[in-house]
């Protein structure tokens, strides 16, 4: 049968061609080719690692460095982080004109416009013939009112905008605030249990799934409630394993407090609110 055989730097295979019974036979033989050396690719990278210039990689980034300033002049951008923060935009219109000639597009446009004004100017001078003098007075101030109005409206709808907008940016910037703020006060809780956190955090309205429901449907309440109280037993089993494990002390009462029979006592102040809360759970402050 034809051996064929495959050289790499270093030892020579021969592969067999496959025999009747579809099996094909490999072998290997390990005799160095005359003239190589084992260890001469790893050479060949160290020399050519030597070989770099420090000179010739500082004229490379003063090069890349010019070509980018040269794509941000040619533009209009100051700085990358203008084109950054543009792109997306550009990006959008790319895939709204997709292949074509965006050149052709706007002759296109402007032919438009043209044809627009002509028939403009035609609806006037028809209307203009079967008006008098006064009539032709009274309507051209209708129609400069109506445009008015319109380009009112349409300043008053992106004021509202961007009104809405910088409204929707404070509440996201609230709610960071508000979540850092709890989750703080959370991690400087001394000797609270890691399991306690998470419940902990959703207590105080931090990712909470009754914050993000659409409250007018009663399909996606339903399934919070049942989620909340699942993990709400899930949070209480977890306290009563560490009473018994002794990793939670027994709340000790002062003398006076003692909680009446016919109810728990209630906090009179938040102050007292909070270290009931404490108590509940265990954490000492």
């Amino acid at each position: 049968m034809p051996r064929l055989p495959i050289k790499d730097d270093t030892r020579e295979v021969v592969v067999e061609d496959v025999v009747d019974d579809g099996t094909s036979n490999v072998d290997v033989k390990d005799e160095t080719i005359e003239g190589a050396d084992a260890d001469d690719s790893t050479g060949r990278i160290d020399d050519d690692l030597n070989d770099i210039d420090e000179d010739d990689i500082e004229d490379h980034a003063e090069n890349a460095g010019a070509r980018v300033q040269e794509i941000l002049d040619r533009f209009g951008y100051d700085s990358l982080e203008d084109l950054e923060e543009d792109f997306p935009n550009l990006k959008d219109l790319k895939e709204t004109i997709g292949n074509k000639d965006a050149k052709q597009l706007i002759a296109d446009s402007e032919y438009l416009a043209k044809v627009k004004e002509f028939w403009k100017q035609q609806d006037e001078a028809n209307k203009r013939e079967g008006e008098t003098h006064d009539e032709t007075i009274e309507r051209l101030e209708r129609e400069k009112k109506e445009a008015e109005n319109k380009l009112l409206k349409r300043d008053e709808k992106e004021a509202k905008a961007k009104e809405d907008k910088q409204k929707i940016k404070q509440a996201e910037q609230m709610v960071k605030s508000f979540n850092s703020t709890v989750l703080d006060e959370i991690e400087n809780v001394k000797d609270l249990p890691k399991e306690y956190k998470p419940f902990l955090k959703e207590f105080l309205g931090v990712d909470n799934p009754a914050n993000e429901i659409n409250i007018g449907l009663k399909t996606e309440v339903r399934k919070m409630a049942k989620d909340g109280i699942k993990r709400f037993n899930d949070m209480a089993q977890v306290i009563i394993k560490g009473y018994l494990e002794g990793k939670i002390k027994v709340p000790k009462i002062k003398d006076g407090d003692v909680i009446p029979a016919d109810g728990e006592k209630k906090p009179q102040n938040l102050a007292e609110a909070r270290q009931q809360l404490y108590d509940t759970f265990g954490v000492k402050r």
